[in-house]
């Protein structure tokens, strides 16, 4: 073998050497970007369920604070309906009751 083509083939092989060698960086670039990509997708279908579930807990709470402010306004109209039932004569008695209470008490 003469010393020309020896240099000729450590020529060759830093040339294949650099080809090995930037193939492997464009992977690893590739591989990286892959990455990222993934941890994006992770994070915007992660967002998107956690979204979902506090609009679901709001819609219940909203419905569950509905429900008992629907109770409630049947409560009061049940005792104001009480209180309008009540005649004058009635209210009177009940005050006179009272009075005679607090006075002989």
């Amino acid at each position: 073998m003469s010393a020309g083509s020896l240099i000729e083939q450590v020529v060759a092989l830093e040339a294949e050497a650099d080809h090995v060698l930037k193939d492997a960086q464009a992977e690893g670039r590739r591989i990286e970007q892959e990455g990222h990509e993934q941890i994006a997708a992770q994070r915007a279908e992660t967002a998107s369920r956690l979204a979902g579930r506090l609009r679901e807990y709001r819609e219940s709470a909203e419905a569950r604070q509905a429900e008992a402010l629907q109770k409630s306004e049947a409560a009061l109209r049940r005792q104001l309906d009480v209180l309008d039932r009540l005649d004058d004569r009635c209210i009177d008695q009940y005050a006179g009751q009272v009075l005679a209470s607090l006075v002989h008490g």
